[in-house]
């Protein structure tokens, strides 16, 4: 956990006589920790390199326009430094869609995320704009600023160039 060691003050009294887990699921690229207090609900902190393909910015934007739209994680402290990006969310109730003490109830699952979905979707006035022409211009705005780091590229695409 030499990570937490280098957080900004401010940060530290978050971290005070709190439990932290590491939490190891997931594939965002961030650091993320279960932090738990006796006085206090649990929080996760997310730590994440700044200027990199896991920047925050984005998920602290939509997470701030959606609380008290849709049930999402309220923001509790966002900080950044010269190298890193910290976030501190609250919990949600529930558990992960994958967890195997629910895996036998496949069907009402199911209903439940697309239930989701369309909650999301049906979100009115959302500032965000993730459609596939507008994805494409931006990852073109990307390829031509000499943004993508190829060496960061996944397995399948290994030896691949940006373009």
């Amino acid at each position: 956990m030499n990570l937490l060691q280098k957080v900004p003050r401010a940060l530290q009294s978050w971290l005070h006589d709190t439990a932290i887990e590491e939490i190891r699921e997931g594939m965002s690229g961030t650091s993320v920790f279960r932090l738990e207090r006796h006085d206090q609900p649990s929080r996760y902190l997310k730590i994440a390199a700044r200027y990199s393909d896991q920047d925050l910015h984005a998920e602290v934007s939509r997470l701030i326009w959606l609380h008290g739209r849709l049930p999402v994680p309220e923001v509790l402290y966002w900080a950044e430094d010269a190298e890193r990006q910290y976030l501190i969310i609250s919990a949600v109730p529930g558990m992960a869609l994958y967890d195997e003490s629910i895996r036998d109830q496949l069907p009402a699952l199911i209903r439940l995320y697309a239930s989701g979905l369309r909650q999301i979707h049906d979100v009115q006035g959302c500032p965000f704009d993730h459609r596939l022409d507008v994805k494409i211009a931006r990852a073109a705005d990307r390829l031509q600023a000499n943004k993508i780091d190829t060496e960061d590229f996944g397995a399948e695409r290994q030896g691949r160039t940006a373009k």
